[in-house]
């Protein structure tokens, strides 16, 4: 899939789960991962070429700013 690689980071399970569910494809977009709080998402940003980071503000172990 030529597009965008995508993660998102969220605490609240609801939320992570809708918008990864989402058929992010239809607008070239995969989800390559998805964290549960902040650490888990920093990982994602050491580790892994991504373009988008969709993220809650106020997530637990870092902020999301």
């Amino acid at each position: 899939m030529s597009g965008y690689r995508m993660v998102i980071a969220d605490d609240e399970k609801m939320i992570r789960d809708g918008l990864a569910g989402m058929k992010w494809d239809r607008q070239q977009i995969e989800v390559v991962g998805v964290a549960r709080n902040g650490l888990e998402a920093q990982e994602y940003i050491d580790g892994m070429e991504f373009d988008i980071l969709l993220t809650d503000i106020k997530i637990p172990g870092m902020g999301g700013v």
